[in-house]
């Protein structure tokens, strides 16, 4: 483990009232285990992008919605892990879920995971929306049928329905897709709207990704790892 950087910063420290739920701590990912370098379901990121996302999540709670974060920073050691793991082709144990009609050989080449992330520089999030009456829990399974007739599981998780769930590695999941309902794209572009309002701009492959337009660390990516905050208890599943 490398020393902390000491421009990035705990979300929580930031906008607590942001909730967190970093998928890649726990087993429920598209690689089916926690990745190398999550040591605390915790968001870190750069102190920039913390402070513009505490912008957003004021903007949404106005609108009746929290923002939800999957994922801030990502040691580089992470994405090394996704590459052994996307050599493995014994491995196929999450495709159902997360990479039904994608070889796992492909996803980098398809655009889906980047062997050099914004997220390593921290100036990436993965989020979504969340009703501010509503809680998190654990995903149940749903089958759903897209607008072409495909029938995928929808991992529900008590966020706001985007017509996929986060780290679906399909086309249903490209921002402007036609394979998801009107009132689903709807919510996409609200998300958009307020996140590239506040300095972000978007993926189109995937509806949760944003980056920054202006970052701090352009051309260095960080291997230390996400360790637990000695200040703050991290929200999970509550507002």
């Amino acid at each position: 483990m490398t020393e902390i950087n000491p421009e990035f910063v705990y979300l929580n420290d930031i906008a607590p009232s942001i909730i967190q739920d970093i998928r890649y701590y726990s087993d429920n990912n598209f690689v089916g285990s926690r990745i190398d370098g999550y040591k605390a379901n915790c968001a870190m990121m750069a102190h920039q992008t913390a402070l513009l996302l505490r912008s957003v999540q004021e903007d949404f709670a106005s609108l009746g919605f929290s923002l939800v974060i999957y994922e801030g920073y990502r040691p580089q050691k992470a994405t090394e892990h996704f590459l052994k793991w996307s050599q493995d082709p014994l491995d196929s144990k999450m495709r159902s879920l997360y990479y039904p009609r994608v070889n796992k050989s492909d996803l980098f080449n398809a655009g889906y995971i980047a062997k050099r992330s914004s997220h390593t520089r921290g100036a990436a999030v993965d989020v979504s929306l969340i009703q501010l009456n509503k809680k998190l829990h654990s995903p149940i399974s749903r089958k759903r049928k897209l607008n072409d007739g495909t029938e995928l599981t929808y991992l529900d998780d008590g966020s706001q329905d985007m017509g996929s769930h986060f780290d679906l590695l399909d086309e249903a999941s490209w921002h402007d897709s036609n394979l998801v309902t009107q009132e689903q794209s709807q919510m996409r572009n609200l998300l958009r709207s307020q996140m590239q309002k506040h300095g972000f701009k978007m993926y189109q492959k995937e509806w949760w990704h944003y980056s920054l337009k202006n970052e701090p660390f352009p051309e260095t990516y960080f291997d230390f790892d996400i360790a637990p905050s000695t200040k703050n208890k991290f929200l999970l599943y509550s507002n």
